[in-house]
């Protein structure tokens, strides 16, 4: 009996142990995740944790982050110069990143601040933010960011602010009275409905729908001479439609889905791709230049009309031959 209350003994204070060590590591943990957190925000996350499940005071959480400093981890006292945080200055497990692949990283960053899309840019630049904290050097941070005020140059700045401008009245909701410049000398008035902003390579554009003929428009922000807010809300709404499609060949290998699209089936180098779209006419221009390697599914009025755009080209190709094969003729009778 001894013997065995000895060995309880024995095993709940190396219970006891583990779970100390536990809550220090999972302090690290936090820390290594969010970099500073308060006493209240850190006894949120313990309580949050359902191995842990309860908060300590401020001298329970100094003696374990005590510990974590003696492991070499970098936590300054919190006190008033600090905002009474727990801030982890450097990450206790730097990663050697090699030249080649901070000087690849640092190449996408300058590619990305070339678009016009800074939503691309920014969250690429917040990653490597992230990233930078897992460096181990100054110097290597320096090259993995390389010199970012060409980021912000004048044509970079301008496409940004004028796509950031036209998202935000996308957002509004509002009509938008617009002067568009059809021609050097031609320009008119439209009352436009705005969806979304796009980009086609190095230009941008603005869809909505025409509210006096209730047709959707494309129109190029660089065109449109004057923009004026409407009082009155967006009243169509674009109507999202799920259009599957089946890829084949080296297609089916090679294809890399676009924004808004998934795969839902593959099997024996065939794939069904389902795409999200309030603009499926255009999705289907897209889908014919796939050519025999690309089949629509559904819904049927899209099959149907991807039937009736494949049957034209085949008819004008038909009409094409036969004018060939006659003047063929022509000239061998004469």
């Amino acid at each position: 009996m001894k013997n065995m209350k000895k060995r309880l003994s024995v095993t709940q204070e190396n219970l006891n142990y583990s779970v100390s060590a536990y809550r220090v590591l999972y302090i690290l943990l936090l820390l290594v995740q969010n970099r500073t957190l308060s006493l209240a925000g850190l006894n949120v996350k313990l309580l949050e944790n359902p191995l842990i499940n309860r908060a300590y005071n401020s001298e329970t959480i100094t003696k374990y982050i005590n510990t974590l400093r003696q492991a070499g981890c970098q936590i300054p006292r919190a006190n008033s110069q600090t905002h009474f945080q727990y801030k982890l200055l450097k990450n206790p497990f730097p990663v050697d990143f090699s030249s080649e692949e901070l000087e690849a990283a640092n190449r996408l960053l300058t590619l990305l601040a070339s678009f016009s899309d800074e939503d691309l840019h920014i969250r690429y630049y917040q990653i490597l933010q992230k990233v930078a904290w897992t460096v181990l050097d100054e110097e290597r941070v320096q090259q993995l960011f390389g010199d970012s005020s060409m980021l912000i140059e004048g044509k970079y700045r301008e496409s940004r602010e004028l796509l950031t401008r036209y998202r935000e009245l996308c957002k509004d909701a509002q009509v938008l009275e617009l002067d568009y410049q059809i021609t050097p000398d031609e320009r008119v008035t439209l009352q436009v409905e705005p969806t979304r902003v796009t980009q086609d390579g190095k230009k941008l554009y603005l869809i909505g729908l025409d509210r006096q003929n209730l047709k959707r428009v494309t129109l190029r922000l660089d065109s449109i001479r004057l923009v004026r807010q409407l009082p009155f809300k967006v009243q169509h709404k674009p109507k999202m439609v799920n259009v599957v499609f089946a890829l084949t060949g080296r297609l089916a290998k090679t294809y890399r889905l676009f924004p808004q699209e998934t795969e839902v089936a593959r099997e024996d180098g065939r794939r069904a791709i389902k795409a999200r779209t309030d603009d499926y006419p255009s999705l289907l221009l897209r889908l014919l230049r796939y050519g025999h390697s690309c089949e629509v599914l559904s819904p049927a009025y899209a099959r149907e009309e991807m039937t009736e755009r494949v049957d034209a080209l085949l008819s004008v190709y038909v009409s094409e031959a036969s004018v060939g094969v006659g003047r063929e003729d022509k000239v061998s009778t004469e």
